[in-house]
């Protein structure tokens, strides 16, 4: 119970897992600085959505420790297969496509991101994907990759707005 940033977004997480339960209002932070007048303690917003919803989700089947590892083992997941879906358009041979989507895993910034219990190890798997949402929505002229884009970018501001922050400075990059 070492105090971190793990700490301060497992608590949102449960809050989530709270409110999708029962125990508590949506959107109510009934447990932090309390006091006594629940009502007064409306407060909206995302809560790290969706990867809250896959904590509470797993949460329901699991203990937490465990709902929390398996939530950051999906963000991995989400995070290769889509590096490994953008490599794909630049390459036509798997391997090299595999070692992107390996390599998009196994930067050390966020292994120490997401193992620190930061927001921003989990918010990370949305930039292969904001950027294949990008890439066909130049190139191809797609609206749906737009929407996709644009669906994916207020997730990682949802989830973290550092990340939000640099991935739409990477915007006019990744178009050139």
């Amino acid at each position: 119970m070492f105090p971190g940033d793990h700490l301060q977004l497992l608590y949102h997480f449960w809050m989530v897992g709270d409110m999708l339960s029962g125990k508590t209002p949506l959107f109510h932070n009934v447990y932090e600085f309390n006091t006594g007048d629940d009502a007064a303690r409306f407060e909206p917003g995302a809560y790290y959505a969706p990867f809250s919803l896959a904590w509470a989700l797993l949460n329901a089947a699991c203990s937490r420790a465990l709902a929390w590892n398996l939530t950051g083992l999906l963000t991995l997941w989400v995070t290769a297969f889509f590096t490994w879906m953008l490599a794909t358009r630049y390459t036509r041979r798997w391997p090299l496509a595999a070692l992107a989507a390996l390599i998009g895993i196994a930067l050390p910034y966020r292994w120490v991101s997401l193992l620190g219990g930061s927001p921003t190890g989990f918010a990370m798997a949305w930039i292969p994907m904001f950027w294949l949402g990008l890439d066909d929505a130049i190139r191809r002229n797609k609206m749906s990759a737009g929407i996709l884009s644009g669906l994916v970018i207020l997730f990682a501001c949802w989830t973290d707005t550092h990340v939000f922050f640099f991935s739409v400075l990477s915007i006019p990059a990744w178009g050139l």
